[in-house]
């Protein structure tokens, strides 16, 4: 199960939970921690960001961005999440790490990739994904 699968899982799990007395999420290796509104408050902020992310993932692996365009954005992204990360209770690390993780493994791939360039620029879903994170950072969520 990917890092990222393993975060949604636990995000609709926590959903359920959501109105019960105690908040968890319990970790790959067994230990549970509970959630208090702060840490409830940032999983809910990081989905929508991963969602993009695991979008534009899937998009960049059929059309190919430019890294030009695209690196630059993830590559301060990586760092916001990282410095959000540092000192943050566990289940907001795992949801940077698994953000961090998704930006890496596109980031790889687009470095070796940069041969259709025009189709990507062309296609209107690259571009809806680009300003939705572009606004996401923008606004002051990070």
């Amino acid at each position: 199960m990917t890092c990222w699968n393993y975060f949604l899982k636990q995000v609709q799990r926590t959903q359920l939970l959501k109105n019960s007395i105690q908040l968890y999420t319990q970790t790959p290796h067994g230990r549970t921690y509970a959630l208090n509104d702060e840490v409830w408050a940032s999983m809910e902020f990081m989905e929508p960001i991963l969602q993009i992310f695991e979008g534009a993932c899937n998009l960049f692996k059929r059309k190919g961005p430019t890294k030009h365009l695209v690196l630059p954005i993830y590559n301060s992204l990586i760092k916001k999440l990282y410095h959000y990360a540092i000192d943050s209770p566990p289940a907001w690390f795992q949801a940077c790490h698994a953000a961090i993780e998704k930006i890496h493994k596109y980031k790889d791939h687009e470095m070796k990739n940069n041969d259709t360039l025009m189709a990507t620029l062309l296609n209107p879903t690259y571009w809806q994904g680009m300003f939705k994170l572009i606004g996401l950072l923008s606004h002051g969520g990070m």
